[in-house]
């Protein structure tokens, strides 16, 4: 490794210097590229710092909760991106241990997760913050750990400062450097400004800074029906994601699940019977693209409104299109083949 030292620099017990740079020379520039690991397939980056934002009470902490489990379970977040199995630490300075571990018990009902999940752990209102030295020590040391952090959220989590001064963003620059030395994800949810923006780029509450601290930006903004529309706006070392569209929906009285969807095209209202084939479709080409090991699985992953995915799947099983075979959800007509 080539480093440079300088003048004057302890040594460690070993009689090794502390460099204080890591020089990247030309043997290791010029090593051949190989393709980015991803935690969660052509989203985030291993080693990189993202960013969750939307105004208050928009789903955002419950889409964060659901990404880590999706992580501990090693399953697809919100049925449509791969991720590696891994574990996850969630640091909370807003909602309180009863109401995180409300959310994800819900959420792992809705799944149909098998409990306990193991690789889930989180923090609540931790003694210390990110305006705090020994806070940094103290996540470096999960992140060695950890294959994701969820911080929620910045604001909640650096007592007295002002977010729209541009040292605001330094304890980001900070959780970069622990991310990239690491390889952790570190995922930190932010408010946007209310009323949005006509450029998502500047939809960040506060200094700039803040958007040119982290590598991945995700903003959520609500849409005429009710959902939330999420939209990648900054993508640093990894491809964009196309926006989609997420709401949480509830499949018992203890149950939900956050569900995850392609942003439908407006145009010409469909009658209920051409909404209800769409429908079909989608599930049909759902099953065919993923591992739907549940029902729950298979009614998510598809398009339209909850009615008609329920409506649209009942009545695909009844014809015999949809069956179930060995555990898994498929199409008859391609077990024919």
């Amino acid at each position: 490794m080539s480093v440079i030292d300088l003048p004057g620099r302890g040594r460690s017990e070993a009689g090794e210097s502390s460099p204080p740079f890591d020089v990247w020379r030309s043997d290791r520039i010029w090593q051949p590229l190989e393709p980015p690991s991803y935690l969660v397939d052509g989203l985030l980056v291993r080693g990189s710092l993202a960013m969750l934002a939307a105004y208050g009470a928009s789903l955002k902490t419950w889409l964060a909760l659901d990404l880590h489990l999706a992580v501990a379970a090693g399953e697809k977040w919100l049925g449509r991106f791969r991720v590696e199995a891994g574990r996850g630490v969630f640091v909370d300075f807003e909602a309180g241990d009863y109401e995180v571990r409300r959310r994800v018990h819900r959420l792992a009902r809705g799944r149909e997760y098998r409990v306990p999940l193991e690789g889930f752990a989180f923090v609540t209102m931790p003694a210390c913050s990110l305006v705090d030295d020994v806070f940094f020590v103290a996540l470096e040391f999960l992140a060695r750990g950890h294959a994701l952090i969820c911080i929620d959220s910045l604001s909640a989590g650096s007592p007295g400062l002002d977010e729209n001064d541009a040292r605001f963003a330094r304890s980001l620059y900070r959780l970069k450097a622990i991310a990239s030395k690491t390889g952790c994800v570190i995922l930190v949810l932010h408010h946007s400004k209310k009323g949005g923006s006509d450029d998502p780029r500047e939809s960040l509450r506060g200094s700039s800074a803040i958007f040119n601290a982290v590598d991945v930006v995700l903003v959520m903004s609500k849409t005429k029906g009710g959902a939330f529309r999420v939209e990648q706006v900054k993508s640093r070392g990894g491809r964009s994601a196309e926006p989609w569209t997420v709401s949480v929906e509830d499949v018992g009285s203890e149950a939900c699940v956050v569900v995850g969807r392609g942003v439908e095209v407006e145009g010409a209202a469909e009658s209920p019977i051409e909404a209800l084939e769409r429908t079909k479709m989608s599930i049909i080409r759902h099953v065919r693209e993923h591992e739907c090991r549940t029902r729950l699985s298979v009614l998510y992953g598809a398009t339209g409104r909850n009615e008609t995915r329920r409506t649209a799947m009942a009545e695909l099983i009844a014809s015999g299109l949809l069956i179930e075979a060995d555990g898994v959800w498929r199409i008859a007509h391609d077990l024919d083949r």
